[in-house]
């Protein structure tokens, strides 16, 4: 189960001015894995060629956790503004890291 979660603080400032912007009483981030993209072609001989893109696999959201239902054993909290983390499917890395990239919240684990 995830043992680690830093988030810098540009992405925290974000996140917080994001929440006050909204009127969120309870702050959130709600990080959940993206699909890969995949399209199949047939070549010439009748074969499969696949093209599969894999963008950052995470998404992140913020949300109002007194808004929203969650998980109480799948929420972690960390200490920048009590900003919560949900992070779905669970998963079994030991940390992720949130950071500010191109002025969008971008999500990196070990695995990815």
């Amino acid at each position: 189960m995830l043992s680690t979660v830093h988030i810098s603080k540009e992405a925290a400032a974000l996140v917080l001015a994001t929440a006050a912007e909204h009127g969120y009483a309870e702050p959130g981030l709600v990080v959940h894995r993206i699909a890969p993209i995949g399209d199949v072609r047939r070549t010439e001989i009748g074969g499969a060629e696949w093209k599969i893109e894999r963008p950052n696999s995470w998404r992140i959201e913020v949300r109002d956790f007194s808004k929203h239902a969650a998980i109480p054993e799948l929420i972690r909290e960390i200490d920048e503004g009590r900003i919560q983390l949900l992070l779905l499917p669970p998963q079994a890395q030991a940390a992720v890291e949130i950071t500010l990239k191109a002025g969008e919240l971008h999500a990196e684990t070990p695995d990815a």
